[in-house]
């Protein structure tokens, strides 16, 4: 059977959702929606502080590992890191107040 970039292309699509919806995510680059290298460290204390004690998920030395490791370059990712990461950002946001996620600025005070 001789592979053809036809049949080497379709084949690349049925080994992911595309066959149905007709999108790879695996081809959208999710780097500029990753928060700051200098903010993920605290979101990471905020995770540690705020969900483990109540839902453990991941392994806390490994995962501070893999944060370290992160913080020089995002292109080291695999999918599956990107989207624990993706988790642990939103896991850790929405577990903080407003007033923690925005604070006011100086000199406002609500009505």
């Amino acid at each position: 059977m001789d592979a053809t970039p036809e049949s080497d292309h379709s084949k690349s699509l049925m080994d992911h959702q595309s066959f149905i919806l007709g999108y790879r995510s695996a081809d959208v680059d999710l780097k500029p929606l990753h928060p700051l290298p200098s903010q993920i460290p605290f979101i990471w204390q905020v995770y540690q502080e705020n969900v483990d004690p109540i839902l453990k998920v991941v392994h806390v030395p490994t995962m501070s590992k893999v944060i370290k490791e992160l913080r020089h370059s995002l292109d080291s990712l695999t999918p599956s890191t990107e989207a624990l990461m993706f988790s642990i950002y939103y896991a850790s946001i929405t577990s903080l107040d407003e007033e923690e996620v925005c604070p006011a600025p100086a000199g406002f005070r609500p009505r």
